[in-house]
Parts: C-alpha cells; structure tokens; sequence
C-alpha cells in the first residue's frame, strides 16, 4: 500500500481525470443515443474530479529572506499549475517595544528562554531549550531577566525567578 500524501491523491485524481476526458471522447456517441445517462455520468465524475484537484492541489511554501536591509518572510499557498494564493509578507524586527532578539525573558507562569524572532505582527518567539520554541502573541506577556538575575533557562519546569545578584 502507498503512503498516504495530498501528492498521491492529487496525481491519482490527475489520472483519473484524463481517462475521464478519453472516455467522454469516446463516449460521444452516446450523447445522441438512448443511454444519455452514460455520457452524463461521465459529465459529473470529470466535474466532481476537477472540483477535487482544485481543492487538494495547494501545497504550503515559506521563504526566509532578507531584503532592503531587513529580514523578512514570505508564506503562500501554491498548487500544481504554479498558481499561488494567501500570499502574505512579514517583517522580522530584531526589537519591539524594550524587548530584543537575544534577550533573555520570563514569562507569568515562570517559564524562562531567549527572544530568537520578532515579527511586525508583534508576536515574539522565544526559544525556551534547543528545539523547544513557544510563540508569544505579544511583549506584554514577557518580562525581561535584570542582569545577575538567578534564574533557571530553558528548563522543562517553570523557572522559580529571584532577582539577587550572584
């Protein structure tokens, strides 16, 4: 059995709309005929599969780039034929309101990492350990860490915060 993907299923129904379109090239004769319902069958399966490839044949891209001087990235939606849609640009700033890229912040519930993305949206995404990333809606959910601060990073508990010096 083959692997289950939106491609297989795009590529079978692309199959079966072509034997669909040689069948109703050589079904024509029963337009005229008095089996009609065999030539409109056909009709509606080639509709209904074309429906089908329309809807399933969009795949979702990203681009990370930097232009004029800032980070910028780029998501869209593209299918088969090269067409594209809900094409969407976003700034990456390094500083939004006080908070930076490499910052080290904590947040309500004590969990502690480091400032990696700021996007014009205002959403900031904090790496809390290597691979492990959470996405704030926005600064007011984060404090900064005062240097000296004695605070756990990136560990899996929430982070008990004090703010003596060391």
């Amino acid at each position: 059995m083959s692997e289950f993907s939106y491609e297989n299923i795009v590529e079978s129904l692309q199959r079966d709309a072509n034997s669909l379109k040689n069948a109703l090239q050589n079904a024509s004769e029963f337009k005229d005929s008095n089996s009609p319902n065999i030539y409109l069958a056909a009709i509606k399966a080639l509709r209904e599969t074309l429906s089908l490839i329309r809807e399933y044949d969009w795949n979702l891209q990203y681009s990370e780039y930097e232009t004029q001087g800032h980070k910028e990235i780029a998501i869209w939606e593209q299918n088969g034929q090269g067409q594209i849609r809900n094409h969407k640009r976003f700034t990456i700033s390094d500083e939004i309101r006080g908070v930076r890229v490499g910052d080290k912040v904590f947040d309500d519930n004590g969990y502690t990492g480091t400032v990696k993305h700021i996007w014009e949206t205002g959403q900031i995404q904090v790496e809390q350990k290597p691979n492990v990333s959470c996405t704030y809606d926005s600064e007011k959910q984060l404090h900064s860490m005062p240097a000296g601060t004695n605070a756990k990073i990136a560990g899996s508990e929430p982070a008990h915060v004090s703010y003596g010096v060391i």
